[in-house]
């Protein structure tokens, strides 16, 4: 334990704590606080719906990653690596672009608005890439657990700063002022990737060399095949788009349950949001110590049984109502178990990556991730409002429970954990086989 904790203040993964914090900083401003801000200024729900929209580049990231492998202003990346080079080049992006998202008038020139936005989807989603190749590359794979709990920590700070912090900031001041408060953290952020001499596992000169005339099949083709490669790879990106699948169901209807039966506003702020979050981070951090000891598969697949019996707690508090102290229990259970959830599954796909093509190795795989939390999880509404549990929990002799929809809304995301378990437990053993 005490060797592990030692670890963590090592450069090399102290140092994504904060660059975390600056990867996840844009996120909510161009989806939900963006949102709020066009909500207050009166602009109407189909607009506002659309806006939804900018966030694509996120999930397409990976068509354009293999660009960040292109080395570009040679005299600064000779010194300070490709990737930190690409780093800088979208802080400023960012930092430029959330100023003058600031300075737009949203009413008036919500063209440009929503223009605006979808660069700063694109300058963050590209942010991430070279973050993470960068991140793989300087990590020892005996410490992507840590590594991830230091990165995700970073950002679900930042979600919280661009979420609750820009609300704030909005209320007292002005939404202008809000804007321009946030893209004034970002030179900070490149103060620090300039001056953080850390060295990658491999040699940068590997992706100077680079045949243009040949750049799609070098850096698009051959990273496939190399993936291609690993045994069971299909099973692999199954999987990999199934293990958030209960997680990501509930996630969708979670605040909404707490209104229906009874919780304030304030009080889901402030047990599901702020208190959550403290128990988020203790979850990452438990994660990155149980894979250091245990390794990334068996803390992968205790990670799945976490998330399944925590979507069960939930039935718990259909069944009682609106109980303060069920609640808290109920959302430390679920936090503590994403955030070990979490550090498990990004320490995971770090280690599919071969090191040559980690740009868009991890690009890819982090879309089949974002797939359950879109594609995957929009029929959670439908199961609430065409499945008649009451009637199936009678044929049981079950007459009288408060809330069966919810109740077999939890059963049923609780059930969609088993097939990610299922594969990593059928995955490991034919690793071993082979």
């Amino acid at each position: 334990m005490i060797s592990d904790l030692k670890n963590c203040f090592k450069k090399r993964l102290l140092i994504f704590l904060p660059v975390g914090f600056f990867s996840g900083l844009p996120l909510l401003l161009t989806s939900a606080t963006l949102g709020t801000w066009l909500a207050d200024l009166g602009v109407n729900k189909t607009t506002i719906g659309l806006f939804a929209l900018v966030g694509m580049p996120y999930a397409l990231k990976f068509l354009w990653a293999p660009l960040l492998d292109i080395k570009i202003l040679n005299f600064f990346s000779n010194r300070v690596g490709i990737r930190r080079v690409w780093i800088i080049i979208m802080q400023i992006l960012i930092c430029i672009n959330i100023f003058i998202i600031g300075n737009i008038n949203p009413v008036e020139d919500t063209k440009i608005l929503a223009f605006t936005a979808l660069t700063l989807a694109f300058f963050s989603a590209s942010h991430d890439v070279a973050i993470d190749a960068w991140r793989i590359e300087i990590h020892k794979k005996s410490e992507y657990g840590l590594g991830a709990a230091m990165y995700v920590t970073g950002y679900r700070i930042a979600l919280l700063v661009a979420g609750a912090g820009a609300l704030i900031i909005a209320e007292i001041f002005s939404w202008k002022i809000s804007f321009i408060s946030l893209s004034a953290l970002f030179p900070l952020g490149i103060l620090l990737i300039s001056f953080c001499n850390i060295k990658t596992n491999e040699n940068d000169q590997d992706k100077a060399e680079i045949n243009y005339k040949n750049f799609f099949k070098d850096r698009v083709i051959e990273p496939f095949k190399d993936f291609m490669n690993k045994n069971n790879w299909i099973l692999i990106l199954i999987f990999i788009a199934l293990f958030k699948w209960g997680d990501a169901l509930l996630g969708v209807l979670a605040q909404p349950f707490m209104l229906e039966i009874g919780f304030t506003k304030s009080e889901i702020a402030t047990i599901s949001k702020l208190y959550g979050l403290g128990a988020t981070l203790v979850g990452l951090f438990l994660g990155g110590l149980i894979i250091s000891r245990l390794g990334i598969i068996l803390s992968l697949f205790i990670a799945g049984i976490l998330q399944l019996l925590s979507n069960l707690v939930f039935i718990l508090l259909a069944i009682k109502g609106s109980s303060i102290s069920l609640l808290v229990i109920t959302i430390t259970i679920e936090n503590l178990s994403g955030g070990i959830g979490t550090a498990t599954f990004i320490a995971y796909l770090s280690s599919l990556c071969n090191v040559q093509f980690s740009a868009f190795q991890y690009a890819l795989l982090s879309s089949f991730m974002a797939f359950s939390r879109t594609w995957l999880a929009a029929p959670a509404g439908w199961f609430i409002d065409n499945l008649k549990w009451q009637r199936y929990f009678e044929n049981f002799g079950i007459n009288q429970i408060n809330n069966p929809e919810w109740v077999g809304f939890f059963i049923i995301t609780a059930l969609f954990c088993l097939p990610a378990i299922i594969l990593i437990y059928y995955i490991d053993n034919k690793r071993k086989i082979n």
